[in-house]
């Protein structure tokens, strides 16, 4: 049972991860942001969705590298960024209501 949970849980974090690639991705067609910092997002979603997946059996580097992407806390860094970069390219639109 707890193996079951264990791999839930990764599941869990993969989705976050590709959510947040996808998320990315839409960003960059719709041009709000650059399209390298688009595919940096991208890139580190997806190498965090797989290192998630990854079992807990492999060898030592790959075994911290999943723990570290599984921290609750870590998944949720990228669409902070996001938003952060969000809020700024509003801050830099001259506000037309004034």
């Amino acid at each position: 049972m707890r193996a079951l949970f264990s791999w839930i849980s990764g599941v869990e974090v993969a989705l976050l991860y590709l959510t947040t690639a996808a998320f990315g991705l839409a960003l960059q067609s719709a041009s709000w942001f650059k399209s390298k910092a688009c595919r940096l997002y991208v890139f580190f979603s997806l190498v965090g969705a797989l290192l998630s997946v990854l079992p807990s059996f492999s060898f030592e580097p790959m075994v911290i590298a999943t723990y570290l992407v599984s921290i609750p806390a870590i998944p949720f860094i990228m669409p902070y960024l996001m938003a952060l970069n969000l809020l700024n390219l509003a801050n830099r639109i001259p506000n037309r209501s004034r």
